[in-house]
């Protein structure tokens, strides 16, 4: 969990479908992080055929019964990180909300803990998970990133990124992102060093119960 998630709009070029899609990935890892819950990794991939092409991607993260709001708000972080992020840089319109929606990760999350008899409030889960989504951009960003080039990540890389015990450049020279294609060609260099420098927040919102 999450569920697997498909993107592909028209008026986007491919670099900008996997930035969109690895934003909403990455949000899914990163509040989960926050919020106390096991993030497994983190898939962001390309498929087609001759007829096309699509973006894929999937985050795996560990539920336990008693966190039924870190579920629930990671679950929401997705489509909200993936508008930010349309709104950043002036993509959004009615076609690319399209390709950020994510109903299925409300539906994912619902009949998940309808399992345990547990309800939640969605409006305001979502509310929440807007502002942890706010609290957090730069650490979603840093991940989404490198989800973006390299397009598999581990646990372990995820935390570094978060904690910043790796920045995007570094992560680059480690992993062997390619120079043919770099997130840079469509996100500033000004942008990324930005995330690099930033101190990135280190506590959330929610609190686990104890």
């Amino acid at each position: 969990m999450t569920g697997r998630d498909v993107a592909h709009a028209p008026s986007l070029t491919k670099d900008q479908v996997i930035l969109l899609q690895a934003h909403h990935e990455a949000a899914h890892a990163v509040v989960a992080h926050h919020a106390g819950m096991q993030v497994n990794s983190l898939h962001v991939r390309q498929s087609g055929d001759a007829a096309g092409w699509w973006i894929e991607g999937i985050t795996y993260v560990v539920h336990h019964a008693r966190q039924a709001t870190p579920l629930a708000l990671q679950g929401a972080a997705g489509e909200i990180a993936a508008l930010k992020w349309l709104d950043n840089h002036g993509l959004r319109t009615a076609e690319t909300e399209a390709a950020a929606n994510a109903d299925h990760d409300r539906d994912d999350v619902t009949a998940i803990l309808a399992e345990d008899g547990i309800t939640v409030d969605w409006p305001s889960i979502c509310d929440a998970a807007r502002n942890e989504v706010n609290v957090f951009w730069p650490q979603i960003t840093a991940v989404a990133h490198a989800a973006a080039e390299q397009g598999d990540l581990t646990a372990e890389q995820i935390t570094d990124l978060i904690r910043g015990s790796v920045d995007i450049h570094c992560f680059r020279y480690q992993h062997g992102g390619p120079d043919s294609w770099s997130t840079a060609d469509f996100e500033t260099y000004e942008h990324l060093a930005e995330i690099n420098d930033q101190n990135a927040p280190t506590t959330s919102a929610y609190q686990p119960a104890a």
